[in-house]
């Protein structure tokens, strides 16, 4: 019998970054803000739609009993994803901006370092 069961991920957020334990799987993307690039695709229309310059933090659950749900936290604009960690109940992002956002594994910051 498996472990964990199977699962399948869109990349929805061009993840180029992941680190995997018993609690979940957790990715990252790098932001893109080449403002020559994506204007084709600027229409504005939908605010849920996922910003493809954007850095991204998504975390997916692994449990059995599915309880927890799966989440993801856009950066602040200009600031992208350089490294990320996971550990026993939290999970943490480093930017280029020079801060450590760590998060619950429901998806909540809690804490914000600056170097």
């Amino acid at each position: 019998r498996n472990f964990h069961r199977n699962l399948t991920i869109n990349d929805d957020f061009r993840c180029s970054m992941a680190a995997l334990n018993y609690s979940g799987l957790l990715l990252a993307s790098k932001g893109d803000y080449d403002e020559d690039k994506y204007d084709e695709d600027d229409d504005g229309d939908n605010e849920q739609a996922i910003d493809k310059r954007g850095s991204y933090l998504y975390f997916k659950p692994l449990n059995e009993w599915k309880v927890k749900k799966d989440w993801h936290h856009k950066m602040q604009y200009g600031e992208s994803i350089q490294c990320i960690a996971q550990g026993s109940g939290w999970c943490a992002a480093y930017t280029d901006a020079g801060f450590v956002r760590v998060f619950s594994q429901d998806g909540v910051q809690s804490q914000v370092f600056h170097q």
